[in-house]
């Protein structure tokens, strides 16, 4: 059974102009501080909020996407393109969970950027993930 982390990052791979710009596989569940430039961290951000109802139980989590990158263009690039809603981004996206339920939504909720200690770019961009579990 596959997480929504794990969903998450397999949908990166499809998305051919973000995979273009980044491969899936330098999109790291929880932080891979020893990864070499570029990479990104995908983490849950916040608790859970849940709604339920006789029919359906909704939870919502922020999910968080933090690309470090040495070029500020190029990581810069990566987040506008993560943060569209356009089949290539996911703002606005609904997907299957592999095997576990649905998320029915993804909300963009923040993007920003800074450059840490070592003078590497770090772009933020946070989505509002609410899904359904069976």
């Amino acid at each position: 059974m596959a997480t929504l982390e794990q969903t998450i990052v397999e949908r990166w791979a499809s998305k051919s102009a973000l995979n273009a710009l980044l491969s899936s596989t330098r999109v790291y569940v929880g932080n891979n501080s020893s990864a070499s430039l570029p990479w990104v961290s995908l983490t849950r951000e916040s608790g859970t909020r849940r709604v339920q109802s006789s029919a359906n139980r909704l939870d919502t989590t922020t999910m968080r996407f933090e690309i470090y990158h040495s070029d500020y263009e190029k990581g810069r690039a990566i987040a506008t393109t993560l943060a569209k809603q356009t089949t290539n981004g996911f703002h606005q996206d609904a997907f299957d969970i592999t095997g576990d339920g649905r998320a029915v939504s993804m909300i963009l909720e923040n993007e920003g950027d800074f450059q840490d200690e070592r003078g590497t770019w770090v772009f933020v961009v946070d989505f509002a993930v609410t899904y359904r579990r069976p």
